[in-house]
């Protein structure tokens, strides 16, 4: 169930329409044998993302494209046998909490504006070189014909993507606010620890957070975020302090103001 909430989640993200909205580039996979010490041994369905061309504002002209295309209302709305589950399953509460928790996730982490300019900065570096050898054996005739510089046209696009990143998280809480008929009560968590050699903390879905500064992210009030305190091996958890004070190391929280917290870890 979460792989199938991540895939569809992530093609929301990058408005890959003709995945959402289409019985199209979907895919799924499972083991044929079971394995206890593997995880993904377990002979589940899980999802893959699968052909993501149709995304990222490509076809949609520059200066970030269709950054503000509401692709979960058009999910919501299309006739196909992959939409359909969702919208099936979007019934279920469990499920529906699952998924905009999720979604809030990605948009605060993954697809958060800083990390993919940085990431797609790195990626710009390593491709530019290889352009002119990619242009001139596989063009297309007209980028050969018109756009040298090469470098250019290369730069151009990826600047589109650039700002679809920079643009497209701002949008995703309107689409669950009017789509799924969320409050507009809403928070920020501002989430630090005391050593982050220590320990770490797993917010939701999200259990790869650097805490070595300190993590922002916002959230809607209509379900609770989930804090997991995970020390270091060798390390304990003391407490949580900030605007919660707890010695649990799990901990719920209702977002409908900011709030700053803090999980502090000690040795032994």
């Amino acid at each position: 169930v979460q792989s199938f909430i991540d895939e569809y989640c992530v093609t929301i993200l990058t408005a890959g329409e003709d995945s959402l909205t289409e019985d199209n580039n979907w895919r799924i996979w499972r083991t044929r044998d079971t394995d206890p010490s593997n995880p993904y041994a377990d002979g589940k369905w899980r999802w893959m993302l699968y052909d993501t061309e149709y995304s990222l504002g490509l076809y949609a002209g520059d200066k970030g494209g269709n950054f503000a295309l509401d692709t979960l209302a058009a999910a919501l709305k299309a006739d196909s046998f992959n939409a359909g589950l969702l919208q099936k399953l979007l019934e279920n509460e469990a499920f529906r909490q699952q998924f905009v928790l999720t979604l809030q996730d990605l948009v605060n982490e993954s697809f958060n504006s800083a990390r993919t300019t940085a990431l797609l900065a790195e990626y710009e570096t390593l491709y530019a070189p290889y352009m002119p050898a990619q242009f001139n054996r596989f063009g297309p005739d007209w980028v050969v014909q018109w756009m040298k510089p090469y470098d250019k046209y290369f730069r151009d696009q990826v600047n589109q993507i650039r700002q679809f990143f920079k643009l497209r998280p701002s949008q995703i809480p309107d689409f669950l606010q009017k789509d799924l008929n969320l409050s507009q009560e809403r928070g920020t968590l501002t989430l630090t620890v005391n050593d982050a050699a220590l320990g770490t903390v797993q917010v939701n879905t999200l259990k790869q957070l650097d805490l070595s500064g300190t993590w922002c992210g916002t959230y809607f009030a209509d379900y609770p975020i989930t804090l997991t305190a995970v020390p270091a091996p060798g390390a304990s958890f003391t407490g949580w302090s900030g605007d919660a004070s707890n010695t649990a190391p799990t901990i719920t929280l209702t977002m409908n103001q900011a709030m700053s917290i803090q999980a502090n870890f000690d040795l032994g």
